[in-house]
C-alpha cells in the first residue's frame, strides 16, 4: 500500500517498508525519544507529548463529529 506524502517539492508517494504490526515487532526498546516542536522529520521510534496528542485527538474528533452532522442534516 502506498501512502501519499505533501513534501515541499510537491505530493510524493511512498512505499513503506513493513506494514503497521511488522514495524511495531521490529521495536528492540521501549522509545524514550519525545518529539519536539522544532523536529522536521520522524525517523526513529519516538513518544509524542500526551498535551499534543490530546489537542490532536481533540481536534479530529471534532471534525469527525462535524462531518457526521453536516450528512445527517445537509
Amino acid at each position: 500500500m502506498a501512502n501519499t506524502v505533501a513534501g515541499s517539492a510537491g505530493v510524493k508517494t511512498a512505499t513503506p517498508k513493513w506494514g503497521y504490526s511488522e514495524s511495531l515487532s521490529h521495536i528492540a526498546s521501549p522509545p524514550t525519544l519525545q518529539l519536539t516542536a522544532t523536529d522536521k522529520s520522524l525517523n526513529t521510534t519516538a513518544l509524542v507529548s500526551p498535551d499534543v496528542y490530546e489537542k490532536q485527538y481533540n481536534v479530529l474528533y471534532a471534525v469527525q463529529r462535524e462531518t457526521i452532522n453536516e450528512n445527517k442534516y445537509g
